[in-house]
């Protein structure tokens, strides 16, 4: 391995005879260590094992041509580390789909209720506030995790995505698996995982949180990503 530069950015590489349709797990285990050691020390883009480029002067190129896009990750990254949560989801069925609760009425439905009532103002109101209220219900019944999750960790992140939901391999009831990561800073970890672990005892879904890890979910420009 070798590390070059151009730019004011450095790259770490190594060299391969021929490209691999699948690398050994030795592989990917030793290329994981390379990436915390450097990462331990400074900060870096972690690209995905199997980013090839053809020789070093193809490596100074993309550092040089990508310089606009790679200082300003760099700067974002500075002294942050990535959070991983899994969420297994029970997926609905039939009888819970069946019983959840009917579509809220809309504003001319609750128009038209209030002007059969005898107190057509106040008759309005109360039906749009029920509406409200089974909206809210339903937000929390679980349609929407990811943002529970970020209001619940809200101000311990600098940026975060998900991705998913995607079938639960190996579960014995269809479920579904969602991720979620965050770009934490580094003194905030353990603030982190204290909020995580309160917040995971108010949750009906199993959660597993893990890391700090070098921060691959984030090695791409944030307009790219959503916040």
């Amino acid at each position: 391995m070798e590390v070059t530069g151009r730019a004011g950015l450095g790259a770490a590489l190594s060299w391969m005879d021929r490209p691999r349709s699948a690398a050994p797990v030795e592989d990917l285990l030793a290329y994981g260590k390379v990436v915390a050691a450097f990462h331990a020390q400074r900060t870096v883009i972690p690209l995905r094992y199997g980013c090839l480029c053809r020789d070093r002067d193809q490596v100074l190129t993309l550092l040089e041509a990508g310089r606009g896009r790679f200082q300003p990750l760099l700067a974002e990254l500075a002294g942050c580390v990535e959070m991983g949560v899994r969420a297994l989801l029970p997926a609905g069925t039939k009888e819970e789909a069946a019983s959840q609760p009917k579509a809220p009425p809309s504003r001319l439905a609750c128009a038209a209720r209030a002007k059969a009532s005898e107190h057509p103002g106040l008759a309005y109101l109360s039906a749009r506030r029920g509406n409200h209220e089974r909206g809210a219900q339903q937000g929390r019944a679980g349609g929407d995790w990811p943002s529970r999750c970020r209001a619940a960790l809200a101000g311990l992140f600098v940026r975060s995505l998900s991705q998913g939901p995607v079938p639960a391999q190996g579960a014995e009831d269809d479920h579904q698996l969602l991720s979620m990561y965050f770009l934490v800073p580094r003194p905030w970890v353990g603030a982190f995982r204290l909020t995580f672990a309160a917040y995971s005892r108010e949750e009906n879904v199993k959660l597993l949180l893990s890391g700090p890890w070098p921060p691959y979910s984030f090695a791409a420009p944030s307009q790219d990503y959503g916040r």
